[in-house]
Order: C-alpha cells, then structure tokens, then sequence
C-alpha cells in the first residue's frame, strides 16, 4: 500500500536582482520556481511561502507544489521575468493559491507569534523550510485583510 505524502512547508525567496516575482505573479505567469536546496525533500502537494527579499521584501502569494522536482523547460513568458542569466536549476511546477502581488504581506506586518520566530525570510537562498504554522498564519492574514480580493491599483 502507497504511503500517503506528508505536507511539507517550504518558503521560497527570489531575489529581485535575479528574478521579478511580483510582477511574474502580477501577470499571473509564475508556474515554477527553482529548487536549489532539500531537492529530495520537496514533493508535489506540499506548501509555499513565496517571498520577495530587498527593499520591498513580503509574501507576495501562496502556493502548492504540483510536480516532483525536475529540469523543466521554463516558458518564454516566465523567460522574461529573469534580469539577465537564469540560474541553472532544478524545478517545480507551482500551483498559486494566493495571488497578492498587489498587496504583500511585509515582515513587519507578520504575527508577531513565536511560530515566526525562525522564519528565514532575508537570508540569502532559494529554498528554506517553513513551518504549518507560519503557512497557516499567513494564510489567516490573508483571508482576514481580504487581500485576494483587494482591487488593482495603478
């Protein structure tokens, strides 16, 4: 009989030098992301925190893993969010549950719980694992400021 998955946590951070994340997500073309570290660990179905580091570091969305880690061909539409050379990387394909580009979740509007007390948003790095509490907790925020359904600001 076939072990059922357990959900692993994961946060995954872009930097804006490299790649574009929130306007990939704006344009609703994210559909993988690189995977450097835990490359045998990341399954499909687990969770994403997708973080943007720099000035304007936040949450800009939440997601689920919808591929095994492989060497996927990256689109030309996901091509031309790349500033320069694309890192040479594995993959995932990413299903986005949450799509708040337009209003990100900023460090300092995380709960200020102890389940974020080693969140790695901020270190430099592609992949880091996170926790079902601080995935749950963002999911909250979400829903409860109503981010999703916030309107396009120009």
């Amino acid at each position: 009989m076939a072990k059922k998955h357990q959900t692993n946590y994961w946060l995954f951070q872009a930097n804006p030098k490299i790649f574009r994340l929130k306007e990939a997500l704006r344009a609703g073309l994210l559909e993988s992301f690189a995977v450097v570290a835990h490359k045998d660990r990341i399954k499909a179905g687990d969770k994403v925190i997708l973080w943007e580091s720099g000035k304007n570091a936040g949450c800009y969305g939440l997601a689920t893993v919808s591929s095994e880690v492989g060497d996927f061909e990256l689109t030309d539409e996901e091509n031309a969010f790349f500033k320069g050379e694309k890192p040479d990387a594995s993959r995932v394909r990413l299903k986005i549950d949450y799509n708040i580009w337009n209003r990100p979740i900023t460090k300092d509007l995380l709960p200020q719980s102890q389940s974020f007390e080693h969140f790695y948003a901020g270190l430099p790095g592609t992949n880091y694992k996170a926790t079902k509490e601080q995935f749950k907790a963002l999911e909250d925020l979400i829903r409860k400021l109503d981010l999703v359904n916030e309107t396009e600001v120009e």
